[in-house]
């Protein structure tokens, strides 16, 4: 999407990055200046590491959400927490991801909500809005998509599995 949207070098965020691997694919695949940023530190720390092993330039910002950042970007792309507190996740994940990184309150809707919300003023006028969701829940962060973004277009894609895992919002 990246590449039929833009055709110069693009700036994107990766809001919640935790281990960096979104940040650091794009800025493999795209021409692309990268910030990725996490309000957890030790996520933080791992994604250093991994920008290191990866030997790429990639800004990274201690952030809770847009507190830290400044200026526009074109494209921000987000995995947040989505889990409902309510959900039981399989032991693997359960041992493996901090617990902040797996679940939001509002049926696992309120980072959604959250970012959606406050991101216009970090958008450039043409832009690309991406999040991994919940399987379960396409339908109801496209209609929060919609209430920030009805002048955009809302794609929810599905994954593999053909599950709805992606939600774009792109700039008409």
């Amino acid at each position: 999407l990246i590449n039929e949207k833009f055709d110069s070098k693009v700036s994107i965020l990766d809001l919640c990055t935790g281990s960096g691997c979104i940040g650091i694919s794009l800025y493999k695949s795209v021409n692309c200046d990268v910030t990725i940023s996490d309000v957890s530190i030790d996520a933080l720390e791992v994604a250093k590491t991994n920008i290191f092993i990866n030997d790429v330039n990639i800004n990274c910002i201690h952030s809770d959400l847009f507190d830290n950042i400044n200026g526009t970007f074109d494209v921000i792309i987000s995995n947040p927490p989505y889990i409902s507190n309510n959900i039981e996740v399989m032991d693997i994940v359960d041992k493996n991801e901090p617990d902040i990184a797996l679940y939001a309150p509002d049926n696992g809707l309120y980072f959604y909500e959250k970012i959606l919300s406050d991101c216009r003023k970090y958008l450039n006028n043409k832009f690309i809005i991406a999040f991994e969701i919940g399987y379960e829940q396409g339908e109801s962060i496209k209609k929060i998509a919609n209430k920030y973004f009805s002048d955009s277009k809302v794609i929810v894609e599905k994954d593999y599995s053909l599950k709805d895992r992606f939600l774009f919002i792109i700039s008409e």
